[in-house]
């Protein structure tokens, strides 16, 4: 949970106003898509979720590709993919530890009802 909020408050810092045109309408699906994962009890993501990501890996890389080709720093949109990956790669580990603790309670319950 702690390294969400960091991941967070880097975006809070980013300059969105620059993210205003229908280009970026992935990224602001991607927000409403956090928002639907949090508040998924198992931190399950969606079909629609995991094809948005996707596209998020894709403009990533070709972003960080052009980049690396002229002496600039990152831009405000390759900042904030890479903060919105980040942030989906730790949602997807809030997802396996929901998924383990489901399994070791069953695992437990039926030891404690055979016994």
């Amino acid at each position: 949970m702690r390294q969400l909020v960091y991941h967070i408050g880097n975006l809070i810092y980013l300059p969105a106003h620059q993210l205003q045109s229908a280009r970026h309408q992935v990224i602001w699906d991607t927000f409403t898509s956090f928002h639907n994962v949090l508040q998924n009890e198992q931190y399950k993501s969606s079909l629609q979720h995991q094809t948005l990501v996707l596209t998020l890996k894709q403009r990533f890389w070709a972003h960080k590709q052009e980049e690396n080709r002229g002496d600039h720093p990152f831009s405000t949109e390759t900042t904030m993919l890479y903060e919105l990956l980040a942030i989906h790669h730790l949602l997807e580990e809030l997802h396996r530890i929901h998924c383990l603790k489901d399994r070791y309670n069953l695992n437990n319950s039926s030891v404690s009802l055979s016994s």
